[in-house]
């Protein structure tokens, strides 16, 4: 009776498959949420075009009715106002450089938008007016988001602030849900185990910034500290005593990564001994016979080729 083959593929192929699977449906999702981010801005653009478009119909209604009001005639014994002197304005010298242009990356938002608050707040008197900080904004723009905002600024360029401004790229490229994913990820981030504490420590602290949690409750962030540990800076925690603040959490952690430095630069220069080499007691024992053995045996030859007698 033969064998029916099994026509399924073997373990190791049905795992690859799933994990090939697996991976196709998390770029989809991916996907997805990419097309829905950017039919979210485009329908942002379009109620913000559209209420910008009323507030300047309206603002044009208004300037016309005041423009058909007469004009009080002026009085022969007024007095003509005289001019006032014109003054040369001595601004500061910028001390921070130029934020790098923003094309319209939502992944790069956060970060320009911190730069472009950070140009205004210390050089915005060597910049200008309010006004001409909004323009200052729009020119750190390019690409696409200098697109986005083209009507905006140009129906506020008279009168905007750069807040307005970025208030308006907030709208079009800033994520509402960005805490919620980043306090997610504070609780599931895990400090590899070839990774050091003061490596990791950055990218915890940039979690709590992100997810807005620099300001929670001490015992919540010591917690959350003490799950991302690994294994090795866990045991050595347990060894010497776990501190009750957080503060003093990240400086017993911070000891315990230098004294596993110091020992891990310890060991790696630390000089290995030389090897003596080693007798082989059998080889010692066994080449004498053999030289006593072809020592006997040449005897014998010589003395049979000689004619003397050969013993029993």
């Amino acid at each position: 009776m033969q064998h029916q083959e099994s026509t399924s593929p073997p373990g190791w192929a049905q795992t690859l498959l799933q994990q090939l699977a697996q991976t196709q449906a998390m770029q989809n999702e991916e996907r997805e949420r990419h097309y829905q981010q950017e039919a979210a801005q485009e329908e942002r653009m379009r109620r913000l075009e559209a209420m910008l478009e009323r507030q300047a119909s309206l603002a044009t209604t208004t300037t016309t009715m005041n423009e058909g009001q007469a004009t009080p005639a002026r009085s022969a014994t007024e007095p003509v106002p005289i001019p006032p002197r014109t003054e040369i304005i001595h601004r500061p010298k910028p001390r921070l450089p130029d934020p790098k242009p923003f094309g319209g990356s939502t992944s790069d938002w956060p970060t320009w938008r911190i730069s472009i608050e950070n140009k205004l707040s210390v050089d915005g008197e060597a910049i200008g007016s309010p006004q001409d900080q909004f323009i200052y904004v729009f020119s750190r723009l390019e690409k696409l988001a200098w697109k986005n905002t083209g009507t905006f600024v140009k129906l506020r360029r008279d009168t905007g602030e750069p807040q307005a401004l970025l208030d308006y790229l907030e709208n079009i490229y800033g994520d509402p849900n960005v805490k919620a994913r980043a306090a997610r990820r504070l609780h599931q981030i895990r400090q590899p185990e070839d990774m050091s504490f003061s490596r990791f420590l950055p990218r915890l602290e940039k979690e709590f910034a992100d997810a807005d949690a620099l300001e929670w409750h001490d015992e919540a962030k010591r917690q959350i500290l003490l799950g991302a540990l690994n294994k090795t800076m866990t045991n050595s925690l347990m060894n010497r005593g776990i501190p009750a603040t957080f503060s003093d959490l990240i400086s017993r952690l911070h000891e315990i990564s230098s004294d596993m430095d110091a020992l891990n630069i310890t060991k790696a220069e630390r000089p290995r001994r030389p090897r003596s080499p080693r007798q082989n007691d059998d080889e010692m024992d066994w080449t004498p016979t053999v030289s006593v053995n072809r020592t006997e045996t040449h005897t014998k030859h010589h003395r049979s080729r000689t004619g003397a007698p050969r013993q029993a």
